[in-house]
C-alpha cells in the first residue's frame, strides 16, 4: 500500500529539485505505459507548481494523481482473462489395454460404494498420444454413486493426487499436489481443483488447475482424457 505522507513528500522534493510529478507517480505506482490523459493531468501538475503556487496545490495533485493509479492499477489487474502456467495432457489407457491406467481396489468388481480406484496416467506436451512424455499424473479416487444416479445427481468422484513433473524441463522439475471433486463427467465438461502444494520448482505453489475432459470416463484403448491448465502461484511468480 502506498504511503501518501511519504509520497507527498517525496512529490514536493523532486518538484523542488526540478523533476516531473509524473515521474514520482510512476515510481510509486509501477506503471510502465501512461495514458494520454494521464500524461496530461502530470503535465498539468508540474506546470502549476514550477509556477510557483504553494504545496497545496500540489498535494491536491498529487491526490488526483494517487486516485488515478489506483484505478489504473485496477483496471491493469482486470483487463481478460488469465492465461495459463503451462498447460499438459492426460493420456488413458482403457480397460481393454495391455497395461490400463486405472485399477479398481475396492470393492474388487461389481459398483459397491463406495468404489475405490487407483490410477497412473502419463502427461504429455499436447493433444496427441504420442507427444513427448513430460511426467505422470498418480490419483487415488473414491466414487459414491449414490442412489439413484440421475442427472440431478451425477456420480461424484473425490480425487487426491500428484502431478509427478519428471521432465518438465532442467529447470521446472518437481511435482503439485491437488485435489477436489469431480462431477462433470460429460466430454468437454471443466471442473476445477485446487493446487494444495508441491516440490522442487513448485515448492510452496499454490493456485488452481482447470481439468476439462476430453473422452469418455469409461472409454477402451489409450485415448487424451483431459486437458490440464495450471494457474501457478508460487514466490517466485503468479498466474491467477
Amino acid at each position: 500500500m502506498v504511503n501518501v505522507t511519504s509520497l507527498v513528500q517525496l512529490m514536493i522534493s523532486e518538484v523542488v529539485l526540478g523533476f516531473s510529478i509524473g515521474s514520482v507517480w510512476i515510481k510509486f505506482c509501477r506503471i510502465k505505459r501512461v495514458s494520454a490523459p494521464f500524461r496530461s493531468l502530470t503535465t498539468m501538475a508540474t506546470s502549476r507548481a514550477s509556477s510557483g503556487l504553494d504545496a497545496s496545490v500540489v498535494k491536491t495533485a498529487m491526490i488526483v494523481l494517487l486516485g488515478l493509479c489506483s484505478l489504473q492499477n485496477v483496471d491493469s489487474t482486470s483487463s481478460g482473462p488469465r492465461n495459463p502456467s503451462f498447460v499438459l495432457y492426460a493420456v488413458r489407457n482403457g480397460a481393454d489395454t495391455a497395461n490400463p491406467s486405472e485399477v479398481q481396489i475396492f470393492p474388487a468388481t461389481g459398483l459397491k460404494n463406495p468404489v475405490v480406484r487407483v490410477s497412473d496416467l502419463a502427461l504429455v506436451e499436447s493433444a496427441n498420444i504420442n507427444s513427448r512424455e513430460v511426467g505422470r499424473l498418480r490419483l487415488q479416487t473414491v466414487t459414491n454413486f449414490g442412489s439413484p444416479i440421475t442427472p440431478a445427481m451425477p456420480p461424484r468422484i473425490y480425487i487426491t493426487g500428484v502431478l509427478d513433473l519428471i521432465a518438465m524441463k532442467d529447470s521446472e522439475n518437481g511435482t503439485i499436489s491437488s485435489g477436489g471433486i469431480q462431477t462433470a463427467l460429460t466430454v468437454g465438461a471443466i471442473d476445477e481443483f485446487p493446487i494444495l502444494g508441491g516440490s522442487g520448482e513448485y515448492r510452496f505453489a499454490s493456485g488452481y488447475i482447470k481439468f476439462t475432459l476430453l473422452s469418455p470416463v469409461d472409454a477402451l484403448g489409450t485415448t487424451i482424457f483431459g486437458k490440464i491448465e495450471f494457474y501457478l502461484c508460487k514466490p517466485s511468480s503468479c498466474h491467477i
